[in-house]
């Protein structure tokens, strides 16, 4: 599992408007006094929570009753920690760690100490009446936990789990996420045995991973580290085997397990998935229905600042919305020695659905969104008890027309079609004065009228200079034995071939368009995250070529040089193809940039471009739906190379959607 992302807290506290503080002192003067009004309210918050205040309302218009509950369950060494104390400082709220309230007990040699210590040194799990009676005095006094928390490795038993929930239905609370992380044994042991610590903070280190700048000092402090007693060998395979047996259960023992692959589907496409239902689980757990929900939506969404105020719009659109009850009480049971109940359910996607997508940033506010997902909900009823659910994100691309197929069995097959050709003309000269030169890019391309996604496209960059009228006995290469202005590019770092979007977002009938870079193209250009990058492209620079002027009687004996440097590889466009809705649209064009010497020289053009999916649904499966195939996707889903964003749905706003 990789790292969660680092919040820049400032930024964080900015209000979801649209500033353009970078267009007026005016607009910069309102966006600091939100800053400052939002600091305000940060800080009152903060002052009442210290002062126990229960009443307490955040920033965020949430109550403390509202804010964030959040365990880590993973074994030893898996990071349970350092997510844990992000999650604490982006969110403001308590972090208990099982370990580090052992570890203080064990410090100040109380009774709980001496038990703990001899259990922690021979990798035992301290006694579950133990754990639990500290996690419930941390819930009751520590006034940190008013505004939420994070538990760093508890529950770690069935029975931890188990008292957990009655804890919280004491409470009359919800917990919001349990998030479990995996890891390699073997990995474990060089991550433990080279671990390093600050016990005053818990900063963590790694020899190898993560070194301190001076080696066995912390960085901040420059106090001595320590090498945990119980991080060797020996005690990490017994607390990895008491992992396996003990913990892994808690996160199997659910009354609801979804199996269904969140892999790149095609509109108009077959969904087929199951559930594990445990009956005697789900009874205990007060579920009386099953349900499962296929749900696709757009969401448009922009703030526009007016003075000291802001207005936020937002409209959406229901894309898809399919309901199945699965199961209900006394409707069916589990096969003789089982607790569990395979419930299968199918969904045919629409034929026109528009491709997922993901569009957001921050100054100003601006966000675009389309997002498909499946949803089980276990049905609880009464005031205090909210309904289970699991929810699986998972993208879609549209449908292609027969000229999109056409095209991607021409490109998979190698094309030998018709081309056409994009072409950048100019005139230039190195300063102010003097005889003008010409420079010409040709981009050749398959003559097509939408480019399919995730298949090799050819392409050729003509670039053709000539010189300025000069005479054949001039060399073509200056006193300082430069090639002579203009001189072509010959790597393809020197030229910038970019996809770029173009999003349109509307809300309540106001628009707002935004432009930005997706990714480059080709090998052309400088990447610095992708190594190689270039390395395809094939250069051939031709000789250079003398053409004689004619027909003008002052350029009598002179004549230009030529130069032509061709380049050529192939493309691939790895993006949701285009499309265009009434609240949301997204076009592309294709960003060409070919640099020469001296101010406004270089070419540079916009060419629009059309993508589209170039896939067909996959046929649905013949027969009764098998369970054991239904975690694997119907054949290779299309490679999309899609960001987080379009298959977690961290931005989609879920309040918008129904919540029963």
């Amino acid at each position: 599992m990789s790292d969660a992302p680092t919040v820049d807290v400032a930024a964080s506290l900015v209000p979801d408007r649209e500033l353009g503080y970078h267009d007026s002192k005016k607009n910069e003067l309102h966006y600091l006094k939100d800053l400052i009004s939002q600091l305000k309210e940060r800080v009152e918050a903060l002052e009442g929570q210290e002062k126990g205040a229960s009443k307490a309302v955040l920033p965020s218009g949430r109550t403390p009753a509202e804010e964030l509950r959040v365990i880590l369950i993973g074994p030893p060494g898996a990071g349970k920690g350092t997510q844990a104390k992000r999650i604490r400082e982006t969110y403001n709220v308590c972090q208990i760690s099982t370990g580090d309230l052992l570890r203080k007990e064990v410090a100040e040699k109380t009774p709980l100490g001496l038990e703990a210590k001899a259990a922690m040194e021979n990798g035992d799990l301290v006694k579950d009446d133990t754990v639990i009676g500290m996690i419930e005095h941390q819930l009751d006094t520590n006034q940190d936990c008013a505004l939420g928390f994070v538990l760093d490795g508890f529950p770690r038993t069935t029975l931890q789990a188990r008292k957990f929930d009655e804890m919280l239905a004491h409470r009359r609370q919800e917990l919001d996420h349990a998030i479990e992380l995996r890891i390699q044994d073997n990995l474990l042991i060089s991550r433990i045995t080279g671990r390093l610590i600050h016990l005053t903070s818990g900063r963590t280190y790694h020899k190898i991973f993560c070194p301190p700048k001076r080696e066995g000092l912390d960085d901040e402090t420059g106090e001595p580290l320590v090498h945990r007693n119980d991080d060797n060998v020996q005690t990490l395979q017994k607390r990895l085997a008491l992992h396996h047996k003990e913990t892994e259960p808690v996160v199997d023992s659910q009354p609801l397990t979804l199996h269904f692959s969140n892999a790149v589907r095609v509109a108009g496409e077959t969904l087929e998935g199951d559930i594990d239902f445990n009956l005697a689980l789900a009874q205990e757990d007060g579920i009386e229905r099953v349900r499962v929900k296929l749900r696709g939506s757009i969401q448009a969404k922009f703030v526009q600042s007016n003075g000291q105020s802001a207005t936020t719009y937002k409209e959406s659109i229901s894309l898809v919305r399919s309901d199945a009850i699965l199961w209900t009480q006394g409707s069916a049971f589990p096969p003789p020695g089982s607790h569990v109940l395979r419930l299968p359910f199918r969904f045919e996607l629409p034929l026109t659905l528009p491709p997922s997508f993901h569009y957001k940033s921050s100054y100003p506010s601006r966000s675009g969104i389309i997002t498909y997902w499946v949803e089980i909900v276990g049905e609880r009823s009464g005031i205090f008890k909210t309904n289970r659910r699991i929810r699986s994100v998972f993208p879609v691309v549209p449908v292609a027309d027969q000229g999109g197929l056409n095209a991607r069995t021409a490109l998979t097959q190698g094309w030998s079609g018709e081309w056409k050709c994009i072409t950048l003309e100019d005139k230039i000269r190195q300063g102010l004065w003097g005889s003008y030169a010409n420079v010409k890019a040709e981009v050749v391309l398959p003559a097509l009228a939408s480019f399919p996604i995730s298949v090799f496209i050819p392409f050729r960059l003509h670039v053709t200079t000539h010189t300025k009228p000069m005479k054949r006995s001039e060399t073509p290469v200056d006193n300082a034995k430069k090639p002579l202005f203009p001189t072509p590019p010959s790597h393809p770092s020197q030229i910038e071939l970019r996809l770029d979007r173009h999003v349109r977002i509307q809300a309540r009938g106001r628009k707002r368009k935004v432009e930005d870079d997706v990714t480059l193209l080709g090998g052309m250009g400088r990447s610095h995250s992708a190594p190689g990058w270039g390395s395809a492209v094939r250069v051939r620079q031709d000789e250079m070529e003398w053409i004689p002027a004619f027909g003008e009687k002052d350029e009598k004996g002179k004549g230009v040089w030529k130069r032509v440097v061709v380049f050529e590889s192939s493309m691939a466009f790895t993006c949701p193809p285009s499309f265009n809705t009434r609240i949301l649209s997204n076009q592309y064009c294709m960003h060409l940039y070919v640099p020469f010497l001296g101010i406004g020289n270089s070419l540079k053009a916009n060419v629009p471009i059309s993508i589209t999916s170039g896939l067909s649904p996959r046929p649905p499966p013949t027969g009764p739906s098998s369970a054991p195939a239904l975690d694997e996707p119907l054949g290779p889903p299309p490679a999309v190379d899609l960001p987080p964003a379009y298959w977690n749905g961290d931005d989609h706003d879920w309040d918008a959607d129904e919540k029963n």
